[in-house]
């Protein structure tokens, strides 16, 4: 039995949940049905051709969710003539989710709050078009289907979103790998020799010492006097010597009576004898 993706199945739900929600209210709304309507409409036509092209804008919302988990949504189908097999810039897809995942969730959160002062007598509704109407029946058939029914739509659209970008590697520009200061010292030093100094709040004597030791000529600890940090830049010889032999560090001279004591029990440590 095969695993579910967890990054397509908010896709898929999302295009289930726009069709459930296309048939069973908005094109059975359009056919004439009365349930969730509890009222007369002045205009009956009007409002079933309204709910007709809502329905159909839902379904096409849903496919468009189904596009951001399905090859088509990264390459256009090779029988689309003109545009087929080229690529689909991954803007086109987010762009538009990401600002129905926001309508969405708005329209649900502020509905569900007007709803609710309704309900409680902090607030009246007046909703044009009808002839007759319920108005606190309609605000609980608003309350507790129409309105969660955009919260869901909008959470499925941004899940459907984010994974959609994550795949398309859109976001890896700003959702770089953090790399340990040590870490990206080591790298350097295999090829570069340049002067590498530590500004950091690791303030450890063993923070300090793996510095220095893995390749920083000097390891300054926040917080600092940025004076300090000029001058610690300009004293003599560097603590240790990179030749880019690979060999690693070894011993030159201190830099100065300063620095020696600034980290007093390196420099005890590590004098030349």
């Amino acid at each position: 039995m095969s695993k579910i993706n967890l990054k397509v199945w908010p896709g898929y739900a999302g295009c289930l949940w726009a069709i459930m929600y296309a048939v069973f209210v908005r094109f059975y709304q359009a056919a004439g049905g009365s349930i969730g309507l509890p009222g007369s409409l002045a205009n009956p036509e009007g409002f079933q051709m309204v709910s007709y092209i809502a329905g159909v804008v839902v379904m096409l919302a849903g496919f468009f969710l189904l596009g951001l988990v399905k090859p088509w949504g990264k390459t256009v189908p090779a029988w689309i003539p003109w545009i087929g097999g080229k690529n689909v810039h991954p803007l086109l897809l987010l762009i538009p989710t990401l600002i129905g995942c926001a309508f969405a969730i708005a329209h649900g959160v502020s509905g569900i709050i007007t709803e609710i002062l309704h309900l409680v007598g902090i607030m009246t509704i007046q909703i044009p078009g009808w002839a007759e109407l319920d108005v606190r029946e309609l605000a609980v058939w608003d309350l507790l289907v129409y309105e969660p029914w955009f919260i869901v739509m909008g959470i499925l659209a941004g899940l459907a979103a984010w994974n959609y970008a994550n795949d398309t590697k859109i976001l890896q520009p700003f959702l770089r790998q953090s790399v340990d200061g040590f870490s990206l010292c080591t790298e350097i030093r295999k090829t570069i020799t340049t002067p590498i100094l530590f500004l950091t709040a690791r303030s450890s004597e063993m923070d300090k010492l793996q510095g220095l030791f893995l390749g920083g000529d000097d390891y300054v600890t926040k917080p600092f006097n940025p004076l300090e940090v000029v001058t610690q830049c300009t004293l003599g010889d560097p603590l240790f010597i990179h030749d880019g032999s690979g060999a690693g560090p070894h011993l030159g001279n201190f830099r100065s009576e300063a620095y020696d004591a600034r980290y007093p029990q390196f420099a005890r440590q590590c004098r030349r004898p």
